[in-house]
């Protein structure tokens, strides 16, 4: 049953092989997450569409997608023919530009059937029969992702420093040294992930992205929360860039740093920090209110960042007229949808987390959201039915195990419904998912849903060691800088920026 399981999650949620591409850069992340993280920034280019030949390959690959198995052999063969109708397309169609999302989602499939070995075979092929250096490059960027979610993450950074040093002229050299860095610092090594930065820098003086290496050591420095040393070197890199991008990279880094930097101190320290944060981002504020549109992403990112501000001090009011004048100058755009839904989350934010209790998944004793007092928690509302769990749940087992040993705790929360409940916990098993998870059954209109407000997927919140909602539904690398930060401020024993409830106080 448990490998059924696995290949129904292969099947059910590996993304269509015509997908656009992501964007990989970590600064930029902050604008790819979902509707309660930083708003999105301009979609990917439209790939052109594809010929007779290749839209009939590629109907088969979502029509064998769009089939459910109701058991394991018919999981089995559909599984079986999602790779081999994958393969067909990436042989047959080498050199679209569709091929190497095609060649990542059988990558997907192989590796979560537990066969990393078929997977680096599969993507070395490509490399080896590729004939344009774009195409190469996507192989060598999916083997990069075999080894690193196959389970060699060392492999996966000698690989990536390999690629990055070979040809440091290539215009992807960039993404491999980042990505070794990124690896480090998913294992929670941040210093190891900036050391490998510092020094591929040092060794490349001259490296074409010079500045956008810096520019990530910067953004490394923050998440590992040193912010106060990244503030210099993003100084610098403003005075010395002459590209127009890097200067507005470097100011609204500055900004996140000083607010970073803000939740490390106290009293007039931390107001000052924030009030530095917010004149750093004035200009960028400024142009935003004159033009919106020309000054996306950025400017989307600096109202943000300035309504995080305003909730560093816990100012709910003043962040939620940020985010009413957001959806004003955004309207029509990614950013409006993140700003009203920010706005909605706001009537959470600084109260205490209403009382959540229910019966562990596994032993079917009671957990309660007050278990975890003294730390900082994140709460996860998770269904089945949402087809990006499992990445979702892959990224908050990095960001577990990299704050173990911090002031940090995670709680599930299942809405399947009662009739799940065996299929819940062979997924969590499946996921390997080491913290508790609430299960009572009551689904996605039950009880634990409504009275959270519990309307879409994914859902999440997080408290403060009080019990107190500090932030909703943070996504991708927000999430992860708050609770690095916030961990880290509850070990220094520095106090919430909320206050803690009266004594019988509640909601």
């Amino acid at each position: 049953m448990k490998r059924l399981l696995i290949l129904l999650l292969v099947l059910c949620y590996a993304g269509p092989a015509w997908a656009q591409v992501d964007d990989h850069d970590h600064e930029h992340e902050h604008e790819h997450d979902e509707a309660g993280g930083p708003p999105p920034g301009p979609p990917p280019p439209n790939l052109p569409p594809p010929g007779p030949e290749e839209l009939a390959a590629l109907t088969k690959i979502d029509g064998i997608k769009s089939k459910h198995p109701t058991n394991e052999a018919e999981a089995r063969t559909l599984s079986a023919q999602y790779e081999e109708a994958l393969t067909a397309y990436i042989n047959g169609f080498p050199e679209s530009p569709r091929a190497g999302l095609a060649l990542e989602a059988a990558l997907k499939n192989d590796i979560a059937a537990g066969d990393p070995g078929k997977a680096e075979k599969l993507a070395r092929a490509f490399i080896d029969h590729a004939k344009s250096p774009e195409a190469k490059s996507q192989g060598q960027r999916e083997l990069l992702q075999v080894y690193k979610f196959g389970g060699q993450p060392d492999r996966a950074i000698a690989f990536a420093l390999e690629q990055a040093n070979k040809e440091p002229d290539r215009p992807d050299s960039e993404f491999f040294v980042y990505e070794a860095a990124t690896i480090q610092a998913d294992r929670g090594l941040h210093d190891k992930g900036v050391e490998i930065l510092e020094t591929y820098i040092k060794d490349h003086p001259k490296h074409p992205a010079l500045n956008k290496l810096k520019l990530r050591v910067a953004d490394f420095l923050v998440s590992a929360g040193r912010a106060r040393e990244a503030l210099p070197r993003l100084d610098a890199i403003e005075k010395a860039s002459q590209n127009a991008e890097e200067k507005v990279l470097a100011t609204y880094f500055t900004g996140v740093a000083l607010l970073a930097a803000s939740r490390q101190a106290t009293g007039d320290e931390a107001a000052l920090l924030r009030k530095q944060a917010l004149a750093v981002l004035a200009p960028l504020v400024d142009e935003t209110r004159k033009n919106a549109k020309a000054n996306r992403p950025y400017g989307g990112m600096a109202f943000t960042t300035i309504a995080d501000v305003a909730l560093a001090a816990g100012d709910v009011k003043q962040a939620g007229r940020i985010y009413e004048e957001m959806a004003k100058l955004f309207a029509g755009e990614a950013e409006e949808k993140y700003a009203t839904k920010s706005l909605a989350d706001l009537m959470f934010i600084g109260l205490p987390l209403t009382d959540l209790e229910g019966p562990e998944l596994g032993s079917g004793k009671p957990v309660k959201s007050t278990d975890f007092h003294g730390k900082i928690l994140l709460v996860d509302f998770f269904t089945l039915g949402y087809p990006e769990y499992p990445n979702t749940a892959a990224a908050e087992k990095r960001l577990a195990k990299k704050l173990a040993g911090q002031p940090f705790a995670m709680l599930g929360v299942s809405l399947n419904g009662k009739e799940y409940k065996d299929q819940v916990k062979q997924a969590v098993e499946v996921l390997n998912l080491d913290w508790p998870v609430i299960f009572d059954g009551s689904g996605v209109g039950g009880a634990m849903a409504t009275s959270h407000h519990i309307t879409a997927m994914p859902a999440n919140f997080l408290v403060d060691e009080n019990g107190i909602v500090l932030r909703v539904n943070l996504f991708g690398p927000h999430l992860d800088d708050m609770c690095t930060q916030e961990a880290a401020r509850v070990a220094k024993g520095l106090p919430s920026v909320y206050r803690k409830p009266a004594a019988g106080g509640g909601k």
